[in-house]
């Protein structure tokens, strides 16, 4: 019997690693695609704001507002991280991705966690936002558009839609001043079919952020249930015995 309550158990453990948080995207900002410039917009914008804008219609490439927001060591550990300014500059600066809603196809609505690792001491203002989108096509009447230019936190909305686009904010996380590294996690519930953006921002400091990553999260529920047939299973076995 003690066999085979070791191997009941072995298989309720190997069940619970299964169905644990299951990433979806992540990102250690060592090699990522970028392009930047002021007022850059994203998918499928086909006209050109008040002021200069750059269109990029690819998902998954990093839109930076100016050439202080860059990819680099930080913290001097051999390890990129994303920097969006630099300490002093005085205004706000951001880096910005919107994610093709096909990651999600496989584990689809439900609930995800956002994590992040937070690098270096913020002495200003920096903020995580993560907004949903849908409705939007490639006919240019139904656009969704990245802003990530210079602009004022209270007000801002990196992420904005034209015509049936629907944006929604899922969170907006401002760092409490003077934190020192750490990291910051939060779930979230995400629908089928949208896609995601993110954007970091810092006003007059030179945090970074590394170790993006977005996981699905089962229900409790399910999990009981599988390890509950798990447990049936097992107890039938042992009877045939």
């Amino acid at each position: 019997m003690k066999k085979y309550i070791l191997t009941g158990a072995m298989g309720v453990s190997l069940l619970a690693a299964s169905v644990n948080a299951q990433s979806v995207y992540s990102e250690n900002f060592e090699s990522i695609t970028t392009v930047g410039g002021t007022g850059l917009y994203s998918w499928g914008y086909d006209s050109t704001p008040a002021g200069a804008a750059t269109k990029q219609v690819d998902y998954g490439v990093w839109a930076w507002q100016s050439a202080n927001s860059l990819a680099l060591d930080v913290d001097a550990d051999l390890d990129l991280e994303l920097r969006p300014n630099v300490d002093g500059a005085n205004n706000a600066k951001m880096f910005g991705v919107i994610l093709d809603p096909t990651l999600f196809a496989a584990t689809g609505s439900g609930t995800y966690s956002f994590s992040v690792d937070l690098i270096g001491a913020d002495a200003g203002n920096s903020r995580i936002f993560l907004w949903s989108a849908n409705g939007y096509d490639a006919n240019g009447s139904n656009d969704l558009l990245l802003d990530v230019a210079e602009g004022g936190f209270p007000t801002y909305n990196t992420l904005q839609g034209t015509g049936d686009t629907n944006v929604a904010k899922l969170f907006e996380y401002e760092i409490p001043d003077e934190t020192v590294g750490g990291s910051y996690s939060v779930e979230f519930e995400y629908t089928a079919g949208d896609a995601l953006a993110i954007a970091f921002g810092s006003y007059n400091t030179s945090y970074a952020y590394d170790n993006l990553d977005i996981s699905f999260v089962p229900e409790p529920s399910s999990f009981a249930m599988l390890a509950g047939c798990f447990a049936l299973a097992g107890v039938m076995i042992r009877r045939r015995r």
